[in-house]
Order: structure tokens, then sequence, then C-alpha cells
């Protein structure tokens, strides 16, 4: 059975994890550079687990670094990223500096009010240090942290569809996951 957004939360599947660029639109998954590493996070999630993502401090365009950027949620699934890219997220994932090949694929995503830009280490106080540590591994949130998402600001997006398909209106996690 698929876990609604809301009962991810409650039953605290919510993970965390950095990324270099967040385009659900053209990267329907989250990435590992190894089978090991995604076999890993596959034996600790149930289908329909969220992951709350943030811009990685070299990687991420400036204005994103260290900054939320949206939520995926994920399908109980092996893929390879190639299947699950459009041809520019192909492109995004060979300039990357590490090889994610082994992916987990996304069913929705949601993406962060741009003009908001919170910084995760006020959304992480417990466990900033490490978190911003994970890098290609993946840590789950506590469920105090947890409860500090509800009032971050996001709007549904399309998974490998164009972005002129729309973005949904931006509202606090709290409305979005009733």
């Amino acid at each position: 059975m698929t876990l609604t957004p809301r009962e991810a939360i409650t039953h605290g599947q919510v993970w965390l994890r950095q990324f270099g660029h967040f385009e659900p639109e053209h990267q329907g998954y989250m990435g590992f550079s190894r089978p090991g590493r995604r076999a890993s996070m596959l034996s600790r999630m149930e289908d329909g687990a969220l992951v709350f993502i943030w811009g990685h401090s070299r990687e991420a365009a400036k204005d994103w670094q260290g900054r939320f950027m949206g939520v995926l949620q994920l399908r109980k699934a092996v893929a390879d990223a190639d299947s699950v890219s459009t041809s520019h997220g192909k492109r995004l994932r060979e300039d990357s500096a590490n090889e994610f090949h082994e992916a987990i694929p996304a069913m929705r995503a949601w993406v962060a009010l741009p003009t908001g830009r919170v910084r995760m280490k006020l959304v992480l106080p417990d466990s900033w240090t490490k978190a911003r540590s994970i890098g290609q591994n993946s840590a789950q949130a506590t469920q105090r942290e947890i409860s500090l998402f509800e009032d971050l600001r996001i709007a549904e997006v399309p998974v490998l569809a164009p972005a002129s398909a729309g973005v949904g209106p931006f509202k606090s996690v709290s409305d979005l996951f009733r």
C-alpha cells in the first residue's frame, strides 16, 4: 500500500537529502552512486516516503545553497536514472560531480516557494551538522523536525512532464498534506 504524504509524515517516513539541483520535470528520481546505498534506503523506506531536499553547499545555485528546495514522494522500486529522466535530466546527471545512476523513482514532487528560500539549519536545528554531511546517503528526520516542516510553503509540480503543465498553488505542508 502506498502512503499518502500525510501518512508518510505520521509514520515517520520523512527523509533528508542534499541535491545539486532539483528539477523533477526532468529528473523523476532520487539517485545513488552505488546499488548498495540505494538498497539500504529501500530497506528502510515505505512506498510513498517523502524526501525533503535542500541545495548542496557547493553544487546548487548560490541562492539555493543550504536552503529548502522541495519534496519528492518516492515509489519503493528500483530504476535506472536514464529511464526516469528527460534528455535534459540526463545531461544534468552527467554534469554532476558524482555519478548517481542508481535510482529510486518519484511519483510526485513539490517545489519550495522561490521567494521563501528557507535555510534548512532553521528547519533541522537538532541534526543540521549531521544532515549537512549525509552526502549521497539519506538521513531520516526526527519526529521533532518533522513537525517543523509543516509551515514550509510548497506547490506540486509534474514529474517528468513539461513545466508548462503547471505549478499548483503554494501552500503550507500542513495545508497540502491533510
